[in-house]
């Protein structure tokens, strides 16, 4: 019981801060940038003072720099699109950073990241150990979890090669949501409202060979260098199928007229179905999908085929 409350507390916590460049968005629009200037820099004090410079410097990145894109390109009335790529951007410099600081600070250098990469899973172990990248703690907290949660430590390493990219989707998920969020709040006066578009967004149709590239990679070329780089690439590159396969479930619940809570319910239930570690792929599917089927009648047909239809109506009725 005890550690089904403390993993419920966690992911509340984790819904809370996902959510905060949201509320930093409103109060900078209802109360003033100053205001949110100062909300922004309590928070990361309270951080700095609980977890340390290191806990700052990611809430920094993780809430900080997308509230500040978000509220940045709303106020200068940017597009959909652009808004993201200026959330996301300052969230991925500042995960640069910290990385960079980290690499500098323990003297990690490219060597110590080749023998991450390189060494067979099973061995992973022992190399993290060896170059400080996780603490023997760790790996005891591992085994004193319930038998349910239990992760083979061999196995939970053989996946770290991949954190770049999950970093990078865990980034683009919290821009995404709080643009969600956001637009859904009445905007303020001059804030453009982006819901619209967002309900209709779609990735560029030639975005799938970013997908099918290093999907070939991971399965054909056995070199552990190319499978991380390309587990890294695909991982990031799945995110915008991601979003417009969200945006079509979005607007199939709007066609059905689904309440707010009605629709809470429809995603935990699509979230419980898949689990979390295939709701992100089977939900990109369904926008890969979306490129040939056009599940929302979003593309117009050519003026040679509205053309040619008329022509055959007109000689129906003749």
């Amino acid at each position: 019981m005890s550690s089904a409350i403390v993993a419920a507390v966690g992911l509340a916590l984790l819904f809370i801060s996902a959510a905060m460049p949201t509320l930093l968005v409103v109060i900078g629009e209802r109360r003033g940038r100053a205001r949110a200037w100062i909300s922004l820099g309590g928070l990361i004090a309270l951080f700095a003072v609980s977890g340390g410079i290191s806990t700052a410097a990611w809430i920094t990145a993780f809430i900080g720099a997308p509230a500040m894109g978000l509220a940045y390109g709303r106020r200068k009335e940017k597009s959909v699109n652009t808004i993201f790529l200026i959330a996301f951007g300052a969230s991925v410099l500042g995960l640069i950073l910290i990385a960079a600081a980290t690499a500098v600070g323990s003297g990690f250098g490219f060597g110590d990241i080749d023998a991450v990469v390189t060494t067979p899973a099973q061995h992973r172990v022992q190399t993290f150990l060896s170059h400080g990248l996780i603490q023997p703690e760790m790996l005891e907290l591992l085994d004193k979890l319930p038998a349910e949660l239990r992760i083979n430590p061999a196995l939970f390493l053989a996946f770290w090669i991949f954190i770049p990219g999950v970093y990078l989707v865990l980034a683009s998920l919290i821009v995404w949501l709080n643009m969600v969020a956001v637009s859904r709040i009445r905007p303020a006066k001059d804030s453009p409202d982006i819901a619209g578009e967002l309900k209709n967004w779609s990735a560029p149709e030639s975005w799938v060979f970013t997908i099918a590239i290093p999907g070939l990679a991971l399965v054909f070329w056995d070199n552990p260098w190319a499978v991380a780089v390309a587990g890294n690439v695909l991982a990031v590159c799945v995110m915008p199928f991601f979003f417009q396969g969200m945006a079509i479930t979005s607007s199939t619940m709007d066609r059905f007229q689904l309440s707010p809570g009605m629709r809470m319910i429809a995603y935990a239930l699509l979230i419980g179905l898949l689990e979390v570690v295939m709701f992100i792929p089977a939900v990109a599917v369904v926008g890969i999908m979306d490129i040939w089927l056009d599940f929302r009648r979003l593309k117009k047909p050519s003026p040679e085929k509205k053309n040619g239809s008329a022509k055959e109506d007109k000689g129906d009725r003749t």
